[in-house]
């Protein structure tokens, strides 16, 4: 008697069974071809009814199946449950029983980058990079791609391998949906964003990522109606990740929501490992309103939260933010220990952006240099080092030293990129920080020119694309020195009204603050 079963993994539910004789041996396989086709429709049926397991692609090159299994359960992990940790666990499970599992090391590798762990994704998709010519060439497209985008984070070589990759399958919604991603958003190229990834949802509408990826553009682009509108199509598929909450809060703080934030806050709380994430998240938009102290108790539970979960990079990254924060207020003190504490805590080419911005915001060049020199000697490649953070540190360098017109030079090289996402302010793992820094300087070095028109201009760059800025305090610093040009330039009416959408933005900021309060002397004066 030949027996067929369907079941459900999850549950252990038999979902259908199928049973046929065979009289001898020889009869075994014209019994089971007869039975396999009544199976094959009845089983299917069922199968459709199923929740599926949204984009986990398991046909990858490994010869051990226990290998293979532990590759399986990371992905569904990871993808259709957000759970990084334990994604992470069991890809190093997968390269333990086969140590050159090529797609292994290369999702861990994207793993650890989502948790903020930006150089120990680049070892493990440097491995798989090593290993790739024992492997398909699907698979070696998708390690090359990651590889130039984690490891030299070269964007402009990950695009063309892009490119490539989806001429040579057109079929195959994995290269679009990466060009959805950070290799577009990363130089600032959201329309191509959406393209990409609205045509990878159109070849696989399960493909849970690429809604994210394409929601994250609309929102860059201030169309945040249709990212909602994308999410509820998502949801039309059946398609949720716990990371859409994290897109329904940036909405909402966008629109000015603040019970559909903490709702959202609320909810995901049990959906998302907690590792400090949504605490730095509610600390950047408390640091953003000006409420420093409830800022920096949240801004200390992230740090530690990240650290227990053995994260080395993420806390960082949190502590430098809130240099940045600190610096920006005019808190030397505090700008100066979380410096040094995000500095203690892990060094590399994103951690390091944070602390070094707000050393040469302080004037502390002697400390920033050495950082600045780290920087551009190990990541020769590097999208947004080269074009972002290193421009950006050399011009408050230059304004530190009174050299407004080599300040004004040196923001021209990242000019192109204005508008780009930076490695700490990419969605994934980061810590929401760093976009249109390079802006900001520039038109501090206008204003220091005395050319207050043109600064003005740049920091109305920067209010104009509030979606690129999101809850970074930067954003109301912008308005503040928008403020100012426009009082320099003797256009009263309107800096009186930056003044006013300030002064509401902080009305309920700590009162000690000296900034807060030259601003509200400064309006009172108009």
């Amino acid at each position: 008697m030949l027996s067929l079963h369907a079941r459900n993994c999850r549950t252990g539910d038999v979902l259908d069974e199928e049973q046929a004789p065979a009289a001898k041996k020889e009869d075994v396989f014209a019994a089971l071809g007869q039975m396999a086709n009544r199976f094959q429709k009845r089983a299917g049926e069922s199968l459709a009814r199923l929740p599926k397991d949204t984009n986990v692609q398991t046909d990858v090159t490994t010869p051990s199946l226990e290998a293979w299994r532990s590759y399986k359960a990371a992905m569904i992990a990871d993808i259709n449950r957000s759970k990084r940790t334990e994604s992470i666990s069991l890809l190093k499970r997968a390269t333990e029983l086969d140590p050159n599992f090529a797609m292994a090391y290369a999702y861990m590798g994207r793993s650890y980058d989502a948790m903020g762990e930006a150089d120990l994704g680049a070892q493990n998709i440097s491995k798989a990079f090593e290993l790739r010519n024992s492997v398909s060439d699907s698979e070696n497209l998708f390690i090359t791609f990651n590889y130039y985008r984690q490891a030299p984070r070269n964007l402009e070589l990950a695009r063309q391998t892009l490119e490539s990759w989806s001429q040579k399958y057109p079929s195959d919604f994995v290269p679009r949906g990466f060009l959805s991603a950070f290799t577009s958003a990363g130089t600032g190229h959201y329309e191509t964003g959406v393209e990409e990834g609205l045509k990878a949802i159109e070849l696989d509408p399960d493909y849970s990522i690429g809604y994210e990826n394409v929601a994250w553009d609309y929102i860059y682009l201030n169309r945040w109606s249709e990212a909602e509108a994308l999410l509820r199509k998502a949801s039309e598929h059946k398609v949720e990740t716990a990371d859409y909450s994290v897109i329904r809060y940036f909405i909402a703080f966008l629109r000015k929501d603040q019970a559909a934030m903490e709702r959202e806050v609320t909810q995901r709380q049990g959906k998302l490992q907690a590792q400090g994430w949504f605490e730095h998240q509610q600390a950047m938009t408390l640091a953003y309103q000006g409420r420093l102290k409830e800022a920096d108790q949240l801004s200390d539970s992230a740090v530690r939260l990240a650290r227990q979960a053995g994260l080395r990079e993420r806390p960082a990254q949190f502590a430098g933010a809130r240099a940045v924060w600190s610096a920006l207020f005019g808190i030397r003190d505090e700008a100066q220990r979380s410096a040094a504490a995000a500095l203690s805590l892990y060094q590399g080419r994103d951690a390091d952006y944070g602390p070094a911005f707000a050393l040469e915001l302080l004037h502390d060049s002697a400390q920033a240099q050495p950082i600045e020199a780290e920087l551009e000697d190990r990541y020769p490649q590097d999208t947004p080092v080269q074009f972002s953070y290193l421009p950006t540190l050399r011009a408050l360098r230059a304004l530190s030293r009174n050299d407004q017109a080599k300040a004004l030079d040196m923001t021209q090289a990242a000019a192109p990129n204005d508008f780009a996402i930076p490695g700490t302010a990419y969605y994934s793992g980061a810590a929401f920080f760093g976009s249109l820094y390079p802006v900001f300087v520039r038109g501090l070095a206008y204003s220091r020119l005395g050319r207050r028109r043109e600064a003005a201009a740049e920091f109305q760059k920067i209010l104009d694309h509030p979606g690129i800025m999101l809850n970074d305090p930067m954003g109301p610093m912008a308005r503040l020195e928008l403020a100012r040009a426009l009082a320099a330039s003797g256009d009263r009416a309107k800096s009186a009204a930056a003044y006013h959408d300030l002064l509401t933005l902080w009305r309920d900021a700590d009162p000690d603050i000296p900034l807060v309060q030259e601003a509200r002397a400064e309006s009172a004066k108009l």
